[in-house]
């Protein structure tokens, strides 16, 4: 199983420990890296999730809606993934084989948040409509899908 990241999925988990700090949560969870791959606003993961026609502004602000509400300590400098992030980088990394890509891409880290499919950014992403099987399809149908 892979377990390098692009440079662009090492910046969107560096973005998503930013967004979780900047919060004050004491772990970093889905929802942080869904924010992480917003904030970065390049990659394939930003790039199908805007073919697929899902409206960012609505996205955060279904994620602000079902994130629950931080303790207002802030958190130390290091803060540890939760068991779905775990999961989701699982997830993430049997995407990255199946795509045949050298390593976990930003669009693996997308399909594994929608692979692992119970935290908060899988939760908000299908309640905007999209679900795993269109985001693999629009990742199939670019440059980014497998070279079969």
């Amino acid at each position: 199983m892979l377990n390098q990241m692009s440079p662009r999925a090492q910046h969107v988990m560096a973005l998503a420990r930013r967004e979780a700090v900047a919060r004050h949560y004491g772990f970093v969870g889905t929802e942080h890296i869904l924010l992480g791959i917003l904030a970065l606003e390049q990659g394939g993961a930003f790039d199908a999730l805007r073919r697929c026609g899902i409206d960012f502004e609505s996205l955060r602000k279904e994620m602000e809606w079902m994130i629950p509400v931080p303790d207002k300590t802030p958190p130390g400098e290091h803060i540890p993934y939760t068991p779905r992030v775990k999961a989701v980088l699982t997830c993430s990394a049997k995407e990255a084989e199946t795509f045949e890509h050298p390593c976990i891409a930003t669009e693996d880290l997308l399909l594994g948040l929608l692979a692992e499919g119970e935290g908060i950014a899988a939760r908000a992403l299908n309640r905007l409509g999209l679900t795993i099987e269109r985001a693999r399809q629009e990742i199939s149908r670019t440059n980014f899908g497998p070279r079969r």
